[in-house]
């Protein structure tokens, strides 16, 4: 990759040895090479991203309890904040659910939850608008101790100017006597919206 862009910079340079460069708008250009290099990006992450997701995902060794050991002791060796890529503890861990994610999907979709767009072409594309709504951005994934989520709903506020996101990722133990329940981690962090330059809608 490297090699190939000073090949590509020293390919413009030869072309343009003999150019008059003084009504060049280095402004312009910049701002160009910068969509350009995010609209480009941005693609080649959304379609590669799952795969590399896939092929990365730590697995871990399998634990097992009772559900009575489980809300005894063995709750509190799982971690208490999530852990990201660099193995930074981050937002806390503010509940262990013991089921299939589509159960407790249903039960927080009572509470007024909901899922939010998945990532396409057409959702990538409202964050270069600055007119795009906080409800209307897909909410970007985050990894916990290497796995991704196995659910993600959100709940708007009232005035739509922030959003709750919700995230469940899947761990090692499970209940043996709530036929072999996978235990759920799950946090929730708070979104409002960005809107660098007016250029586009960021979630953060």
């Amino acid at each position: 990759g490297t090699i190939f862009g000073f090949g590509t910079t020293l390919i413009v340079a030869l072309i343009f040895r003999n150019d008059d460069l003084t009504q060049a708008r280095p402004a312009s250009l910049g701002l160009a090479l910068c969509a350009t290099l995010l609209v480009v990006g941005s693609f080649h992450v959304y379609q590669t991203y799952p795969a590399a997701e896939a092929r990365y995902a730590r697995h871990a060794q399998s634990m097992s309890a009772t559900k009575a050991e489980w809300a005894d002791s063995a709750w509190a060796t799982l971690p208490q904040r999530r852990i990201d890529l660099e193995g930074d503890f981050k937002e806390p861990i503010i509940l262990q659910w013991a089921g299939p994610a589509p159960e407790l999907q249903a039960a927080l979709v009572r509470l007024g939850w909901t899922s939010p767009k998945s990532w396409s072409l057409a959702t990538l594309a409202l964050t270069f608008s600055s007119s795009s709504s906080l409800a209307e951005l897909p909410v970007l994934p985050r990894l916990n101790n290497g796995q991704p989520a196995v659910l993600t709903l959100m709940k708007m506020s009232p005035d739509g100017s922030t959003r709750q996101i919700l995230r469940a990722w899947a761990t090692p133990l499970s209940v043996t006597d709530m036929n072999s329940a996978p235990v759920l981690v799950v946090s929730i962090v708070t979104e409002t919206v960005w809107r660098p330059l007016g250029l586009a809608t960021l979630p953060q």
